[in-house]
């Protein structure tokens, strides 16, 4: 359960290590340019867990008119370019049949192989300049206590159960092309045991409305999570310590006490949440506190501090 909770607050405190790695301001001090590619694709996972691994199923769909590597691309640009206005962000355009052949697993698009992504993007890299990308590619974790993972974005049916779960998993790796060292790290990790969606397969049996339900889900994933992944790949902690104490030295008010610090705040929203999650079995969507609009909207000047500091 432990373990649940820091994906939920991953980018809030630290101790969620497995799921993050921030950039330090030594290693952004020679970043003045990074890329910012997407090789998804619009294949949506069917993942079915029979009775035997002999019954298990892995299938991929084309999802028509999704165009997440776009979405993505563009989403994390702009985002990207918020957290840190002094690194120039360049949106790259690729063809994904071009780098599908760096995932180790070519078929299940599945592990993605620096070494082999920095060869295909070489070309591509020396066209536009760049020294550094951020590389969006599909992520794998397993899903629940059944020995099976689940990779990309799509649906996850247990023959034990009636449940269709749903998910959404993308790691981003800020790649020093030079020495193909990945210096920073983050994912979109969304996952739901109990969905909404009904499981009928294949893909395209399904109606218009189920397909835009999806395309909601899957999109309104990746822009719950831009904060949290823009921060960690390009946010410089010593101007973002500078903007947060001076927001909230103003003061943030919860339970008639007043805190002075974004650290103090922190915690206490990650304390009402734990208690929501573990001791009250809460579904984490209902688990926020009842002050996160305020909360977001103090995070966001924060966010508005750090643009004014590259003025």
């Amino acid at each position: 359960m432990r373990a649940f909770v820091c994906i939920i607050l991953l980018g809030l405190l630290s101790g969620c290590e497995t799921f993050g790695e921030r950039i330090t301001d030594e290693q952004l001090a020679g970043i003045d340019k990074v890329g910012v590619v997407s090789i998804i694709d619009d294949q949506i996972a069917y993942n079915y867990v029979g009775v035997t691994v002999f019954n298990n199923e892995n299938n991929l769909y084309p999802f028509p008119n999704l165009d997440i590597d776009n979405y993505v691309t563009s989403t994390m640009t702009s985002a990207l370019s918020r957290v840190n206005p002094r690194v120039r962000v360049a949106p790259v355009d690729v063809d994904f049949a071009t780098y599908r052949g760096a995932y180790k697993n070519e078929e299940a698009i599945a592990a993605l192989d620096i070494t082999q992504f920095s060869r295909l993007f070489a070309a591509k890299a020396q066209e536009m300049a760049l020294k550094y990308v951020i590389v969006a590619s599909r992520d794998s974790v397993q899903f629940d206590q059944a020995p099976v993972s689940v990779n990309g974005f799509g649906l996850r049916k247990h023959v034990a159960n009636d449940n269709v779960g749903a998910f959404v998993l993308i790691k981003f790796e800020l790649i020093d092309l030079a020495t193909q060292k990945v210096l920073a790290k983050a994912r979109v990790f969304e996952r739901d045991a109990n969905s909404e969606f009904a499981w009928l397969e294949p893909f395209a049996d399904n109606n218009a409305a189920f397909k835009v339900s999806m395309k909601d889900y899957i999109y309104e994933a990746i822009e719950g999570w831009t904060k949290s992944v823009s921060s960690t790949l390009l946010m410089s902690q010593k101007d973002h310590q500078l903007c947060a104490s001076k927001v909230y030295s103003n003061g943030f008010e919860i339970d008639v006490v007043t805190y002075t610090t974004q650290q103090a705040v922190l915690e206490q929203r990650y304390e009402y949440i734990r208690n929501k999650i573990i001791n009250e079995e809460a579904d984490p969507k209902e688990a926020l506190p009842p002050y996160e609009t305020r909360f977001k909207a103090t995070e966001d000047k924060v966010i508005e501090c750090l643009a004014q500091l590259a003025e």
